[in-house]
């Protein structure tokens, strides 16, 4: 099954045996707002979570944030790669991109558990974008292992290393900014939390857009068969889009509806 999902290209195939994609702008920020968007509400619901002191007030917050983040990612992908355009048709199998969306998630909500912790350290902010950076990377992958050309994909062993390991780099900055920085001096600074949710943000669609950089589209020859029954773009990408907005807004219901329990408690 995973030798059917990744393959490796052992050299660079010449680029008369290459699809040429194009990208389109409009389509390829929209993903970046979506990242940059579900990151700033899934470290809200983390901030939220951490001084709660009911355990599963606090598993229940951080439970919707990963989902949240993680059905995000997933969106993330699916409309950065409605916004790579081939010149050959292009379908997904349902089943696999089904279940690409379980890694994105998994990892989040075990990444937002841990920073949402009353006490973190280092290790913590390191575990947590180890986490984060693993989770994207699979979610990618599996995601691309669902798309069905006429030809086949294979990737760059380097560029593919490299996609995980930014992913995972950029992803504890991000946790170091929001939950690890100035934190001896007890600082409040309102900035921290939309600069960190920029940087995870940059770590969902930069490791998306780097991976893709590692991908060779190969023309179908005797030894690549045509493979394109599955479900359209344009139908997957607006159920994906309509799915995520309505999860945002009811995890977002949530978190406020926490925020108003915590304050009216504190009245």
């Amino acid at each position: 099954m995973l030798k059917n999902v990744i393959a490796f290209a052992g050299h660079a195939p010449a680029a008369r045996l290459l699809y040429a994609g194009e990208y389109r702008p409009g389509l390829v920020a929209l993903s970046v707002a979506i990242a940059i968007l579900a990151s700033s509400r899934a470290l809200l619901g983390a901030q939220f979570a951490a001084p709660l002191n009911k355990p599963g007030a606090r598993q229940t917050m951080t439970s919707l944030g990963g989902l949240a983040l993680g059905v995000c990612i997933w969106a993330m992908h699916f409309i950065g790669m409605l916004g790579f355009a081939l010149p050959c048709a292009v379908t997904y199998d349902p089943w696999l991109t089904a279940l690409s969306i379980l890694p994105g998630i998994i990892d989040s909500i075990f990444a937002l558990r841990l920073v949402s912790r009353p006490s973190i350290n280092g290790r913590t902010l390191v575990a947590g974008g180890l986490f984060f950076g693993l989770g994207i990377g699979a979610m990618h992958y599996l995601g691309m292992g669902a798309m069905r050309i006429e030809g086949a994909l294979r990737y760059d062993p380097v560029l593919f290393l490299l996609s995980i390991v930014a992913a995972v780099v950029l992803a504890a900055i991000a946790l170091w900014v929001r939950f690890g920085m100035f934190r001896r001096e007890g600082s409040t600074q309102k900035w921290r939390l939309p600069a960190a949710a920029a940087v995870m943000g940059v770590a969902i669609s930069g490791m998306h857009y780097v991976a893709m950089t590692s991908t060779y589209f190969l023309r179908p020859d005797a030894d690549v068969h045509a493979i394109i029954a599955g479900v359209e773009p344009l139908t997957m990408a607006g159920g994906i889009t309509v799915a995520t907005g309505v999860l945002i807004g009811v995890v977002m219901l949530v978190i406020f509806r926490q925020m108003a329990g915590e304050l009216e408690s504190k009245a």
